[in-house]
């Protein structure tokens, strides 16, 4: 295809900047590369223009033989650029084009894909249910520390773009750790949530996440520049991950205030691709390892062969007949190939203190959360929730304080997982 006497331009609003030489052929899926020396080969022409590092935008338009425009155009804008890394087009599951920086510069041949890391927003909980708080999850992928300012200016910190959030002096995230913003405070959210020490939790509030959809970004400053435009002193701000969500397919709807979170399913694969994300089980992981898919929990428990037979590997097959299905087993964080690991209540017992309480003892999963249920009758009534019990740092047996019942001689108790709004 020959594109000779096309244009390319820093400027929609001014399509008629560099016409390309003609001829310019390029190849059945091949490449046609142009540089700074051929449109701006003469910096004193008018038409002739540099790509600011800072951000800009670059189109392609079409023009016949006398130089008028035919219609076509195709381009995009970027933001801050790090020094010698290009951006490349990248087509997501959708089939939108977006060009994100790239892993390496391929001038002349295929795209090389876009960078990821080192770190990635990994989980997002932008419309919780009644009685939860929103959050965003950050996972560093690099097995060392990362600082989010910049050492040689400590007061230049990283930003969550869309957030409002420009992270306080001395903030770091451990290697291959996790770290949490959150929509209140941030003590609280620890103790309701039990999330490790080891992760850094920051408030958002009063700032609060578009429940509509929302384009986050992390965000790194580069060192301090000079604006070519003013001259003035001006702090690059680099996008680290981004992510636009919506509330509507393909993205997940029932993160949408039916109390799951946004979970990221491959944190090495691009983030802004609604393939990558899928509704947590549960109110989501703040502070830990988003749940592993069904497919690979199965692969740990499960032979090939078995695999591929529905009677042992199942959703509703009960292969160690503990009378919970696999899928339930998943849900439980137990081993379906073992009768004793499910999820049960242990026993109960009665305290002796004014006002009395029971202690339901259950063998509780690391990572996974549970809602105490209790009705009057065991065989009608609806089972109502009496409280939700935060994560266990380690699997164990865990003892679950709940009061007993004022008007009713007896209760019966149960426990689901995750824990329920």
């Amino acid at each position: 295809m020959d594109i000779g006497g096309w244009y390319l331009t820093d400027q929609r609003a001014v399509p008629q900047k560099f016409r390309l030489p003609a001829p310019s052929v390029i190849p059945a899926g091949g490449y046609a590369v142009f540089t700074e020396n051929d449109w701006n080969a003469n910096p004193a022409l008018a038409n002739s223009f540099r790509l600011d590092s800072h951000g800009e935008e670059v189109y392609l338009y079409s023009a016949d033989a006398a130089g008028n425009l035919t219609g076509y155009a195709d381009g995009f804008s970027f933001g801050a650029a790090q020094n010698g890394v290009s951006f490349g087009r990248y087509v997501i599951s959708t089939g939108e084009a977006q060009y994100p920086a790239q892993v390496a510069n391929t001038l002349g041949g295929s795209n090389a894909g876009p960078r990821v890391g080192p770190v990635i927003i990994n989980e997002i909980r932008y419309h919780p249910a009644p009685g939860d708080e929103e959050f965003i999850e950050l996972k560093n992928v690099t097995s060392v520390p990362v600082k989010f300012y910049d050492p040689n200016y400590p007061t230049n910190g990283w930003k969550l773009a869309g957030a409002g959030f420009t992270f306080p002096p001395d903030a770091e995230i451990p290697a291959n750790g996790l770290l949490l913003l959150v929509g209140t405070d941030a003590a609280l959210f620890r103790q309701k949530y039990n999330v490790p020490l080891n992760v850094p939790v920051f408030a958002l509030y009063p700032r609060v996440l578009q429940e509509s959809g929302e384009t986050l970004a992390l965000q790194r400053p580069d060192p301090p520049d000079v604006d070519i435009n003013t001259g003035s002193i001006f702090i690059p701000y680099i996008d680290v991950d981004a992510v636009r969500y919506v509330r509507k397919p393909p993205w997940p709807t029932n993160a949408d205030g039916l109390g799951p979170s946004l979970e990221r399913l491959n944190a090495s694969a691009y983030g802004n691709d609604p393939i990558n994300w899928r509704a947590s089980y549960g109110p989501g992981t703040p502070g830990r390892a988003n749940w592993e898919s069904l497919e690979s929990w199965k692969a740990r428990y499960f032979s090939p062969a078995e695999l591929a037979d529905a009677a042992m590997s199942g959703d509703g097959a009960d292969p160690d007949g503990d009378g919970q299905t696999n899928f339930q087993e998943y849900l439980s964080g137990t081993d379906p190939r073992d009768a004793q690991s499910c999820l049960k209540i242990e026993s109960t017992t009665t305290s002796n203190s004014t006002p009395q309480t029971i202690l339901i003892r259950l063998n509780a999963a690391a990572d996974r959360t549970y809602t105490v249920q209790y009705r009057n009758s065991l065989a009608t009534g609806d089972w109502l929730k009496l409280t939700n019990v935060a994560p266990p740092l380690v699997s164990g047996l865990m003892d679950v304080a709940v009061p007993s019942a004022t008007n009713s001689n007896t209760r019966y108790y149960r426990v689901v997982t995750p824990w329920q709004p």
